[in-house]
Parts: structure tokens; C-alpha cells; sequence
């Protein structure tokens, strides 16, 4: 038994009125300790969060039962459920969908633990940007977006994140102010409380994490300490913050040899994505509410960014094409190899043409949607020459436009080997063909 709880107790669930008997241990933290509950009759996994006795107040109560009435703001939250008691115990939980056998820490595909390709780091971080724009747009503060509460699988690039009971109404004091890498500059001074605003500060952290192994603000200046101490990291993160690639100061660039993953990868970013850090880490470190990128601008960054991941034929070094500055070399420092432009395809937006991406909604309309993701084509090596091709995969058929022919439908199943004279109808709209 701990805090007045045993695995062999049995919960009682305040809305439903069921019974739930405890299971094994899974972690414990600060607040409190989060247990196996075994529902096998309705068909998910379920978890229990029971609260330490000094963080089981009137508070953390009622701010459960209010993200109950709430409810969850996407698939991607493991949200509150149910409020749950023992009978004759001061304390309480709550019940929450149990985390997925696949979704591994965020932190194990920062410091590479796990495996995971280029183009799922981005459709995560793009993931992740659209599950915080649902919390915000309802009004509601995470306050604690860090490593411990995120979650990914390294196969799909879904996310999920955990401890959601300290979510809180934007303005509103909560208990939590944040995880002190993460919190925004006006937090850690001791300015704000943790805010919407506080939140885009932390997500673009995590983004910048995900995509450059190092902490944005981390350079120089954390190198040169000896030791870093509660009054040195509030100067690094609150007092005196600047970004590692800060255009007008040059003072806290990443240290070679034991800052290396900036150093290699920032110049290998388009410029678009850098430009967004950039943004985010100079002008807002300063204005909050004005400077900072928006969940909606990351997202569709991401999404463009997983769009130009393409291969180095000769180390098999996934990297990125910059179609406003192209590089005619591999990105890996120890491959830098001389690299053809890649096949792509062209709207009003780019997607490079490798075998096994896939052409969705959003490539050939704007305007997002909830079918956006929708495929519409598979790019595939052509069975009969090995060029790369592009197969229909909806059930409309497609107009071929090609210079030295008649145009020519694309049926639906058909595939059509890449020429960059070619240009394609899709749903009405044109797409030209380079590479």
C-alpha cells in the first residue's frame, strides 16, 4: 500500500457508479501514482491517477470535474473519464484511457533511443501543433508541455499526452507553473502565469527539440558554466534568453563538437522553417502575445516540412529539399555527396516525389478540412521502366498533359511514370512536374 492505496482495492467511479478493481503500479510522480485498471468488458485500457494526499484539494477536484463537463479536445488527450473514490479514503482519482503500447517518450526520439524516420518526426510535430490548437481554441492551457507528458509512435507519428488534469482555463492561477526548460521567459521570471501564450513558447521548444537534438536558447553560454544552478538557469531561460542562431548576436552560437546537432542540421533546415524559429526565439522571447508562432502556423509548417524529405541515393541520409534554396549536396557532414534535384510535384504547395509518400487532399486543395489527409495517389517505382510514378488512388480519374502527346486520362489504379515536362489535373486543379 501506498498513500492509503493498494493494488488489490477497488474504486468506485462517481458518474457511472461502477466499481473498478486496481491493478499494477505504472509510475508514480509528484502529484501522484497512476495504476492499471483492467476493464476488459468495454473493450480499451484504462488507467487510474490517485492523488497524494497534499495534492488531493478542493482544487485539483473541482478542476477535474470541470475538464469532465469539458470534455476531450481530440483523440490524441488521454482526458479524464471519471472521477474516482474509496470508501472511507480522503483522497481521490480520476480514470483515464490507459497510454498505447506504442506510443513511446518523446524523449526517447530526442536523444535517439528510438527509431524514427525524417518524415514521421514532422508528421508527429505536425500532430502535436494540432492537438494544442484544439486545447487553445477552446480556451484552455495545457501549462506543461514538456518531455514527461508526450508521447509518439515512431511508426505512424501519432501522439498522445498524459497528465491532462492541471489543463486550466487560459488567465486562471493554476497549481502548475511548468517544467523550467520549457516555460516561457515572462514565466520563469516570475511575470505571468502560465498562459496560451505560455504554451506556443513551450511548443516551439519541443518543435526545435524534435527537428535539432538541443535546446534553442542553450549555446555558448550554457557551455561556458561550470555548473549549471537555479540563478544561472534563470538567467539562460528568463532574465537574459537568446537564441542559439539570434541573426543580431552572435555570443551564444552552439559550441562545436559538444553542441554538434545544431550546428549540422540548422543549415539543413529550408529556409521557411528556420525563418519560423527564428520568429519564435527572438521576437518571441519579448512580445508573447504578438511575437510568438501560432499552433496553426506550425502545423502547416510541419506538414510542408514532412512534404520535402528525400534520400540520399549514396548514404541513405534522409534529409530535406529546399525548394527556395536547393542544395546540389547530401546534408550529412560525413556523406556530402553530389545530389540531382528529386522528382517532385508542384502546386501551391511542394511534395517530393519518393516511393511511398503519398499525395493527399491538402496537396491539391487549400483550405485544410477534415478530409485533408484524404489520399488521393501513391508515388511508386513503375513496374515496367523503375521511374518513379505516380498511381491514381481515388476513384476520379486524372487529365496527363504532356508536350510531345495528346493529353491523356489517369485512371483510377493507373500509374504514370514522372517527366518534368508534365504537367496533371487532379480534381481540376494543375500540378507541374520538376526533377
Amino acid at each position: 500500500m501506498t498513500d492509503g492505496i493498494g493494488v488489490q482495492d477497488v474504486v468506485q467511479l462517481a458518474a457511472s457508479r461502477r466499481p473498478l478493481q486496481i491493478g499494477r503500479l505504472l509510475g508514480a510522480g509528484t502529484q501522484g501514482l497512476v495504476y492499471e485498471v483492467p476493464a476488459h468488458d468495454i473493450g480499451r485500457s484504462l488507467a487510474l491517477k490517485w492523488y497524494r494526499p497534499n495534492s488531493a484539494n478542493s482544487n485539483q477536484f473541482n478542476r477535474i470535474r470541470r475538464l469532465l463537463t469539458l470534455g476531450s479536445p481530440g483523440r490524441a488527450f488521454l482526458w479524464p473519464i471519471d472521477i474516482a473514490r474509496i470508501e472511507n479514503r480522503p483522497s481521490f482519482g480520476y480514470i483515464m484511457p490507459a497510454r498505447d503500447g506504442r506510443f513511446e517518450s518523446l524523449a526517447a526520439l530526442v536523444d535517439g533511443r528510438t527509431r524514427i524516420g525524417l518524415e514521421t518526426v514532422c508528421r508527429a510535430a505536425a500532430n502535436l501543433a494540432d492537438a494544442f490548437l484544439a486545447l487553445h481554441a477552446r480556451g484552455l492551457c495545457y501549462a506543461d508541455i514538456s518531455f514527461g507528458n508526450l508521447f509518439v509512435d515512431p511508426t505512424t507519428g501519432d501522439i498522445q499526452i498524459c497528465d491532462n488534469d492541471n489543463v486550466c482555463v487560459d488567465g486562471e492561477r493554476g497549481d502548475v507553473l511548468g517544467t523550467p526548460y520549457f516555460m516561457a521567459p515572462e514565466i520563469v521570471r516570475g511575470e505571468a502565469e502560465p498562459s496560451i501564450v505560455g504554451d506556443r513558447h513551450a511548443l516551439a521548444v519541443v518543435l526545435f527539440y524534435m527537428l535539432l537534438r538541443h535546446h534553442p536558447l542553450l549555446g555558448a553560454r550554457e557551455n561556458a558554466l561550470f555548473d549549471i544552478t537555479p540563478n544561472s538557469l534563470r538567467s539562460l531561460l528568463g532574465n537574459a534568453p537568446l537564441f542559439i542562431f539570434d541573426p543580431a548576436d552572435q555570443s551564444n552560437r552552439p559550441v562545436a563538437i559538444v553542441q554538434d546537432n545544431p550546428i549540422v542540421i540548422w543549415p539543413a533546415l529550408p529556409a521557411y522553417v528556420r525563418e519560423l524559429f527564428t520568429t519564435a526565439f527572438t521576437t518571441g522571447l519579448n512580445d508573447p502575445h504578438a511575437g510568438r508562432v501560432t499552433e496553426s502556423q506550425w502545423r502547416s509548417a510541419m506538414r510542408a516540412l514532412g512534404d520535402l524529405v528525400h534520400r540520399c541515393s549514396t548514404c541513405g541520409c534522409d534529409q530535406f529539399f529546399d525548394p527556395a534554396e536547393p542544395a546540389d549536396r547530401c546534408a550529412h557532414p560525413d556523406c556530402a555527396a553530389v545530389l540531382a534535384p528529386p522528382a517532385r510535384l508542384v502546386t501551391h504547395t511542394t511534395v517530393v516525389l519518393e516511393p511511398g509518400r503519398r499525395i493527399r487532399r491538402r496537396h491539391i486543395h487549400t483550405g485544410g478540412g477534415p478530409d485533408a489527409e484524404a489520399v488521393l495517389g501513391q508515388v511508386i517505382r513503375h513496374p515496367e521502366n523503375g521511374r518513379v510514378a505516380l498511381r491514381n488512388g481515388s476513384d476520379r480519374p486524372w487529365s496527363l498533359h504532356r508536350p510531345d502527346r495528346p493529353d491523356a486520362d489517369v485512371r483510377p489504379g493507373v500509374a504514370v511514370a514522372i517527366r518534368a515536362d508534365m504537367r496533371i489535373s487532379i480534381d481540376g486543379v494543375n500540378g507541374q512536374f520538376f526533377g
